[in-house]
């Protein structure tokens, strides 16, 4: 940059050309925060950590659960100020929110003598949200098991719970015993 620099005394009035050398402000790449969020179903707002001259001027929810949120972060004097690693005047950052696991119980029906099959139990979605479905599965977890098997005595059958909103629900597994005797009575529902 130059400057016209103007001196003033009792003798000499004038002006005189001279040169000032301007030094951008250097300052540190902010900090994204690295908090990985749980999908709630809300918005969330991403935020950076540190505290220099930037601003977050775009904030784009590409996948909510895979690539995350990419927010731009740019400097305020573009002129004037470069980040710490002297390349770009602007930085993209990502974060995620991960997949909600569905939260609830199934419901059934206990069933109390023998020669029953899966379909008597009547296995439902009971207090399970979000909205979803349920089946029987093998013990791989993904197989269907057929309606048609026959219950036996104190013996766990696994389900499987597939939300309807795959993007943002992991899916829920678990295990009952419908056909469940013991002196006390009961039965025994089971989450993974």
């Amino acid at each position: 940059y130059t400057v016209t620099a103007t001196y003033e005394d009792s003798s000499n009035i004038g002006s005189k050309p001279a040169t000032l050398n301007i030094t951008p402000k250097t300052v540190d790449i902010p900090a994204p925060d690295t908090t990985v969020y749980t999908y709630d179903g809300t918005a969330r707002t991403y935020k950076i950590s540190a505290s220099a001259d930037y601003t977050v001027n775009n904030a784009t929810q590409t996948n909510a659960n895979e690539a995350g949120y990419l927010v731009t972060v740019a400097l305020k004097d573009e002129i004037n100020t470069i980040w710490a690693d002297g390349n770009t005047l602007v930085k993209h950052y990502t974060f995620k929110i991960m997949k909600a696991t569905p939260t609830g119980e199934p419901a059934y029906t206990n069933i109390t003598a023998a020669g029953k099959t899966l379909a008597d139990a009547e296995l439902k979605t009971g207090t399970i949200t979000p909205l979803g479905t349920i089946k029987w599965v093998k013990d791989d977890g993904k197989t269907d098991l057929p309606n048609t098997t026959t219950v036996a005595k104190n013996q766990a059958y696994k389900w499987l719970f597939t939300p309807t909103d795959t993007t943002n629900y992991n899916t829920l597994t678990g295990s009952l015993t419908p056909y469940y005797v013991a002196s006390s009575g009961g039965s025994h529902v089971s989450k993974v």
